[in-house]
């Protein structure tokens, strides 16, 4: 090397070496990274052939990154509801949905979960309606009937208002804190046929 190659790169590396005494300032990671909703669709329910039917009475839950990038991390994806009758909270449902109730199962790669950021992931769970010990939610209201349906003549029982009382906890990660939410009330009507 040269003499003014030499001189060159002295002052070069005293200057990298000592051009910045200051740290970096520390990443600022949010508390929460995921935002958590919970509702379940009212209306009627109907039961033929002691199967419940259409939407009303399912659960959606969803899961949004709210982090400014994307998150991936490995999955643990659930949805666990509680739910009992609000004038007799003895009479209890507990219920676990996991990814095979996830509406967007592309987001789910084996074990991974990646979301990017605003994105929703949702759960989606239907049930009996029926307690933990087999009884339905209706056995504890007044029955009436038998009515009619117009035009196809079917023949039903209709339910007095039943008002469930519910709680949900989702997760998504295994590394990222269960949300709890709740309680809330639905009140449905039965129509048996």
């Amino acid at each position: 090397m040269n003499y003014s190659a030499r001189a060159l790169l002295v002052p070069f590396l005293a200057l990298l070496l000592s051009a910045c005494d200051e740290s970096l300032p520390p990443k600022n990671d949010p508390l929460v990274v995921v935002r958590a909703g919970f509702a379940m669709n009212t209306g009627i329910v109907a039961i033929k052939d002691s199967l419940v039917t259409g939407l009303p009475g399912t659960f959606e839950g969803f899961l949004e990154n709210t982090f400014s990038e994307v998150l991936q991390d490995s999955q643990r994806v659930r949805m666990v509801v509680d739910v009992w009758l609000k004038s007799d909270p003895a009479q209890r449902t507990h219920l676990v949905f996991t990814r095979a109730n996830v509406v967007e199962p592309q987001y789910l790669n084996g074990e991974i979960l990646t979301l990017e950021p605003r994105m929703p992931l949702h759960i989606f769970g239907s049930w009996s309606h029926r307690t933990d010990g087999s009884a339905w939610y209706w056995s504890f209201v007044d029955v009436t009937g038998p009515y009619f349906t117009p035009g196809a003549g079917e023949q039903y029982y209709q339910s007095d208002t039943v008002t469930l009382v519910v709680e949900a906890t989702l997760q998504g990660y295994k590394r990222v804190a269960a949300v709890r939410l709740g309680p809330f009330e639905y009140s449905f009507v039965y129509r048996i046929f």
